[in-house]
């Protein structure tokens, strides 16, 4: 596991729970997402199994701290849909994993730029 409960704890109220939330940390996490989805795909391409595997548990750790720190309360809109979507996310590796499924590699790089950039979009509205 990337942090421990405490820490997980001070992340999710930095980055969700507070007043201003900080969405350069969720942007981390995204691009260390996109990093593994691309360790991935290249390890897939040379029929490197440990590496592969690697890659997507380290995914798999990301997407459950990401998901761990999420906001999903009934009055976090915001929050609950993040959630929604790193749950079908992760649900996308462990298949795409299982099948050595490149396409479904970049599916989800392509949906975590989508978030990327969606984000980037609202950040710079409200300047």
């Amino acid at each position: 596991m990337f942090v421990d409960a405490p820490a997980a704890t001070a992340y999710r109220t930095a980055t969700m729970l507070s007043e201003s939330p900080d969405l350069d940390w969720i942007r981390r996490g995204w691009r260390g997402l996109r990093t593994y989805m691309a360790t991935a795909i290249r390890a897939l391409e040379r029929g490197d199994l440990e590496a592969r595997t690697t890659a997507c548990r380290k995914a798999s750790e990301l997407f459950v701290l990401m998901r761990g720190i999420t906001a999903d309360e009934a009055d976090s809109a915001l929050g609950s849909r993040l959630a929604a979507i790193y749950d079908r996310l992760h649900i996308d590796l462990i298949q795409a994993n299982a099948a050595a499924d490149k396409r479904a590699f970049e599916e989800i790089m392509s949906a975590i730029s989508a978030l990327e950039r969606d984000f980037g979009q609202a950040g710079s509205e409200g300047k």
